[in-house]
């Protein structure tokens, strides 16, 4: 392609991220909160591969039915990576 020619494409397809969106959006730990967001989506997964409901997976858990909805709605601020983890852990079981 010349090169005015990859200037329009560019321009069209808008500019290309860095790979983490919180990065691109300026968070302060954008690696921890990509982290985060990656277990939260193997939390998702893990309860509708297993055919869970939400208060069954947060029994299994063991947190509140209203934390587990705010966790899979991206709320992950008061938890640590390991904690996350280790909810996923007791899901996994």
């Amino acid at each position: 392609m010349t090169a005015r020619r990859d200037g329009l494409r560019n321009a069209a397809l808008g500019v290309i991220g860095s790979g983490n969106v919180f990065a691109d959006l300026g968070f302060e730990d954008p690696v921890t909160e990509l982290t985060k967001a990656k277990v939260v989506i193997e939390v998702d997964e893990v309860i509708k591969k297993r055919g869970l409901t939400h208060a069954g997976a947060a029994r299994i858990m063991r947190i509140p039915l209203q934390a587990l909805t705010k966790l899979l709605h991206g709320h992950t601020g008061p938890y640590t990576v390991e904690r996350l983890r280790e909810l996923l852990g007791r899901l996994a079981r």
